[in-house]
């Protein structure tokens, strides 16, 4: 099957519901490409603020995990790049979008 664009496969983990006051804290990303799997991308990320205790509960995502992860400015062109001219797929696509979209640009992009 020949696809017009590449899909991208995405969930993130965030500290909350709000991508203005909230940041990712993990994200995973699978590009396909005409129906075939080309690209995959999994973070953890640090999100320089405090994880509730509901978040650690719901995602089992602990402060110490974060410690060493990159913030997402930091992988932000790794990002960029497996989303170029992609479209975007996701189970809660609406959330995972203004997220990202709001990561980025506080990454410049």
């Amino acid at each position: 099957m020949n696809y017009p664009k590449p899909i991208v496969i995405v969930d993130t983990e965030t500290t909350g519901m709000s991508p203005t006051r909230g940041r990712i804290i993990e994200i995973a990303c699978i590009r396909i490409e005409n129906g075939v799997e080309v690209d995959r991308f999994v973070s953890l990320v640090d999100p320089d603020m405090r994880i509730g205790l509901e978040i650690k509960a719901i995602t089992t995502i602990t402060p110490d995990m974060l410690k060493s992860a990159p913030s997402f400015a930091q992988i932000a062109p790794r990002v960029d790049e497996i989303f170029k001219d992609a479209i975007l797929c996701a189970h809660n696509a609406r959330f995972d979008y203004w997220f990202i979209k709001a990561e980025m640009e506080r990454a410049g992009y």
